[in-house]
């Protein structure tokens, strides 16, 4: 369930409360507190699933990897799964003998996504679209670009063309 759908709860189910709380101060029923009751147990319920919403989705820029989790789970992301493109590989510790990637675990101030799939220029151009940079896709191999979230600057790194360990998209954030 989004973040919309339980703030929409929140609020009916905070007018629910408040017309049987006026309904049991006015009738004295016994009925109208119970149904109460169970409007704030629900208020509750729902206020603890919005903090966790929250906690399971930072604000892009904060958080793990010195906020490049974040920017990866919350703005890259989403676009792999609108284009119904597989993940295959995150962070790691094997990097083929390149600590500066930022896939590799030891590198606490990156995190990096690959995707399966090769010469996407225009799922490249997407990515850009959604971190607000200009990718330029067809025959853009390689590129890096600079970002603020949260107050602090990120270099992105996409890579569509066929590099490195075999054929994939690679987009890395690391902040500088």
């Amino acid at each position: 369930m989004g973040l919309k759908e339980l703030r929409a709860k929140l609020a009916e189910r905070a007018a629910g409360w408040k017309r049987q709380d006026r309904k049991a101060r006015k009738t004295g029923k016994k009925g109208h507190r119970k149904q109460a009751r169970i409007h704030r147990r629900a208020i509750k319920k729902l206020k603890a699933l919005i903090v966790k919403w929250f906690r399971l989705h930072p604000k892009s820029g904060t958080g793990a990897w010195q906020g490049s989790k974040s920017i990866i789970v919350n703005e890259v992301l989403p676009v792999g799964r609108r284009w119904g493109i597989a993940v295959t590989s995150r962070k790691r510790w094997q990097t083929y003998g390149n600590p500066g990637s930022d896939h590799y675990r030891g590198n606490k101030d990156a995190y990096a996504v690959d995707f399966a799939t090769d010469s996407n220029f225009d799922f490249g151009v997407a990515i850009g679209k959604s971190l607000g940079v200009p990718y330029g896709g067809s025959g853009s191999d390689y590129n890096n670009f600079y970002i603020t979230r949260a107050g602090h600057t990120f270099r992105v790194q996409l890579i569509c063309g066929t590099h490195g360990t075999g054929p994939h998209t690679h987009c890395g954030i690391k902040r500088v």
